[in-house]
């Protein structure tokens, strides 16, 4: 029997729906919402080998059908450099091809349609080592957008697959004035090979076999004073100097980020197991667990606590207000400024962070905490950045403070 491989596709886009062609499971879309006249637009197609062997693909690119008195200049209006593209594969390899296309400025507004043909084969000995389908088991996890987290390969948001070869694409043009063409050279960018999964796995099989002693090292007390101790360190590489009620709420964040996921034992593995495969990458010691979830593990930890800030929002506020694309695209700032050292905008702690731990100020409350005093702290913390909160694109921030402030101080 082959090894079975994890589910990538969902770490790299929302693939629960997918289509199967031979060997390899695909998913293509535009990337960024509409194209602009006179742009360019991004066709990404996803794909993942489902077995053991590597698969030879073939893809093809049909442009819109156009109607009427359009219909003999449809490469005019929409170009791309290659309408076939042949690739192969490796051994479960995941991955992902752009296909830039250019929009011609007298395109008119409305969706047209791509075609994108698939087609692969492999070796006849081949045995498949992901399934057609899988089940949720996430348990009602409340991160709802796992993409780029990594846990997906852990813990399975679940797909199911439909049988065919050729998927059509939408694609909303809009007036404006866009950017001109750019290259339009198509790229295939690799995403997860098998060799990157031992790692995994044997953080895995020592978490599993280590658990019961771990766990009581995850001591909440202990490790809200070290987010505390680190996120000051931390931010401050980054040119802020949180005031302390920034850092109470903040490090609150990260304290019920981490509580959170460990009142599963599935969402533990999405929280530790990446942390621990990072240890064994770098040769650290493991003895001792929570000093690696607080100091190498503090990235990973601030991007989990990102992911799950947004709906601990909506769900104090009953409401929805970001995006998914403006939500990862926080994220991926942050985490960015984070490993890079670039300065960090402070409003971008607020959102969504600090907002997070506001949310849940009631949820996480510390040994000898008052927190009805730890909200008279990050009151006037704010007040202290009354500069830049004066920008009126920032008022959607400063409402929904300020909404849960309300909701907190009434409790």
């Amino acid at each position: 029997m082959a090894i079975q491989y994890p589910d990538v596709m969902n770490d790299l886009t929302d693939a629960r729906h997918r289509f199967e062609a031979g060997c390899v499971q695909y998913l293509a879309e535009f990337e960024g919402g509409p194209a602009i006249a006179g742009g360019m637009a991004r066709l990404v197609l996803t794909l993942q080998n489902t077995v053991d062997a590597p698969a030879r693909l073939a893809v093809r690119f049909a442009l819109p059908q156009m109607r009427g008195r359009v219909r003999r200049r449809v490469e005019s209006l929409f170009q791309i450099q290659e309408s076939v593209l042949r690739l192969t594969l490796d051994d479960g390899e995941v991955g992902q091809v752009i296909v830039p296309v250019y929009v011609a400025p007298e395109v008119s507004p409305e969706t047209y349609e791509f075609g994108v043909h698939v087609e692969s084969a492999t070796h006849e000995s081949a045995q498949r080592t992901r399934p057609e389908s899988s089940e949720n088991q996430t348990q009602d996890l409340k991160i709802v957008h796992p993409q780029g987290l990594g846990i997906s390969q852990l813990l399975s948001w679940g797909y199911e697959t439909q049988p065919q070869a050729e998927q059509v694409v939408p694609l909303t043009v809009i007036e404006g004035e866009g950017l001109g063409s750019e290259s339009l050279a198509p790229q295939y960018v690799s995403a997860w090979t098998p060799e990157g999964w031992d790692v995994i796995a044997a953080a895995r099989r020592e978490w599993n076999d280590r658990r019961l002693h771990i766990l009581p090292d995850l001591d909440t007390r202990r490790l809200f004073r070290a987010f505390l101790r680190e996120s000051q360190a931390v931010l401050g590489e980054l040119g802020i100097q949180l005031d302390l009620g920034e850092a109470l709420f903040i490090a609150k964040m990260l304290t019920y980020t981490t509580s959170y996921l460990m009142e599963v034992p599935a969402w533990q593995d999405c929280l530790l197991v990446p942390i621990l495969a990072y240890a064994h990458a770098e040769a650290l010691p493991t003895t001792e667990v929570r000093p690696l979830v607080t100091g190498v593990g503090y990235p990973h930890v601030l991007e989990l606590a990102i992911a799950l800030a947004f709906p601990l929002i909506a769900e104090a506020l009953g409401r929805e207000l970001w995006e998914e694309t403006e939500q990862r695209a926080l994220r991926d700032l942050i985490l960015q400024c984070q490993s890079t050292g670039a300065p960090l905008p402070v409003e971008f702690l607020y959102l969504p962070l600090i907002l997070g731990g506001l949310a849940v100020a009631h949820e996480l409350v510390m040994e000898g905490e008052n927190v009805q005093q730890s909200l008279d702290l990050l009151s006037a913390a704010k007040a202290k950045r009354a500069e830049p909160f004066a920008d009126p694109e920032l008022s959607e921030i400063n409402d929904v403070f300020e909404e849960l402030m309300t909701i907190q101080r009434s409790r």
